[in-house]
């Protein structure tokens, strides 16, 4: 079958329109991790605010308070009160072995 003028002309622009249209797409379920997220930055919010509330207690506490370490009995910390009561300056304290 011979084609006639014009009529190969009307499948021209169906081969010239193959195209290959392909997507590929990667989706991760991610719920889990923003929940661990919000309960770690929730947990860690209140930790904040509850060592706030202790370094406040501690600090105008009127009683002389110091912390010091179990195994070698060495300041760590004195409150305002331990300053006053005792007449040392905190760095004369903090690091130095507490007497027996």
């Amino acid at each position: 079958m011979v084609a006639g003028p014009g009529k190969a002309d009307h499948l021209a622009p169906a081969r010239q329109r193959r195209t290959l249209a392909a997507s590929l797409a990667f989706v991760e379920d991610i719920n889990d991790r923003k929940a661990a997220e919000e309960h770690l930055a929730a947990a860690m919010e209140a930790l904040r605010l509850s060592e706030e509330r202790y370094r406040l207690a501690f600090q105008i506490n009127f009683d002389s308070i110091d912390i010091c370490r179990l195994e070698d009995g060495k300041f760590i910390d004195v409150n305002d009160a331990f300053i006053r009561i005792t007449g040392y300056k905190r760095e004369e304290v903090i690091g130095v072995q507490r007497r027996k």
